[in-house]
């Protein structure tokens, strides 16, 4: 109960910190799902050392706030919170013209997409607004449709909704508190997708492990076991990432003690390409810097 309790308290203390409104409104629902699924087991005083701790999370955060605003300016919290201020007026605009750029763009390259990272230069032909731009239309599905197509995105719903079918079906067979862990780990998962529904944070590598750690452990929850398991596959796969791993460390150290052109040999060399010829860009040697781009 300690632990659960001091996770909740940072969670939210994190939350009043970030105070960003796609999550806070995907965390605003995982709670409601959370006490729709054990509203009878909630006691009182549960209930109460949960209200205590959230006021004050929320005491410690505008305490600070306004020993902050003494010498720096502050964004209001009101105005931020209701959608008020004009920085979220302007937010609100822009994702809608995101959101309706990207079906645009689907439609010109509906297959394949426009390929990895692609949004922001794809974007640019009908970009509505002037510094309108961004490297993600803010919604994980339309960025897969826009920067690898209708193809791949209908791959990763399938495996989303084969997924979930097997969840719902195995559910009401398992044992108490594997039902109430799988309920949490799928809060926590619907939140994330219902965050990058609005916004998009999976560029950053720890949200992707998280969300795919949490799918996995839905999934062993609810997997059927076998005696017997052929591990010819998995040894295959295993030794294969292991290969792939010692490969690129090995690149990424001769390119930290040598030379960074060790790089350009990965088996991902976009930012390679990127950083140089940035570096051509600094020293105008535009045309070398055209070619590597």
């Amino acid at each position: 109960n300690f632990v659960y309790t001091l996770l909740l308290g940072l969670l939210i203390s994190a939350l009043f910190l970030s105070f960003s409104r796609g999550a806070i409104i995907a965390f605003a629902g995982q709670i409601i799902l959370v006490i729709i699924y054990f509203f009878k087991r909630i006691k009182v005083k549960t209930l109460t050392y949960t209200l205590l701790l959230i006021i004050f999370s929320g005491s410690l955060f505008f305490g600070m706030n306004h020993l902050r605003n003494i010498n720096h300016q502050v964004i209001d919290i009101e105005e931020r919170a209701t959608f008020d201020n004009s920085e979220s007026l302007t937010s609100k605009q822009e994702r809608i013209d995101f959101w309706e750029g990207s079906i645009e763009l689907i439609k010109e390259q509906p297959l394949t997409g426009y390929g990895p990272f692609s949004f922001r230069y794809a974007y640019n032909g009908i970009q509505e607004t002037f510094l309108g731009n961004a490297d993600h239309p803010h919604n994980l599905f339309l960025k897969i449709g826009v920067e690898y197509g209708l193809i791949s995105l209908f791959i990763f719903i399938c495996f989303l909704i084969t997924g979930a079918t097997t969840i719902l079906r195995r559910f009401s067979k398992l044992k108490k508190a594997d039902k109430d862990l799988l309920y949490i780990l799928f809060v926590s998962v619907a939140g994330i997708f219902a965050h990058n529904l609005i916004d998009y944070n999976l560029n950053f590598l720890a949200n992707l492990l998280i969300l795919f750690l949490f799918l996995a452990f839905m999934r062993s929850i609810v997997s059927i076991k076998h005696q017997t398991i052929n591990n010819i596959g998995l040894s295959i796969l295993t030794f294969g990432f292991c290969i792939i791993s010692l490969y690129e460390g090995s690149l990424l150290v001769m390119a930290e003690t040598n030379d960074d052109d060790y790089l350009k040999y990965s088996l991902f060399p976009r930012n390679y390409y990127l950083s140089t010829a940035d570096e051509m860009i600094q020293d105008e040697d535009f045309e070398s810097a055209l070619e590597i781009l």
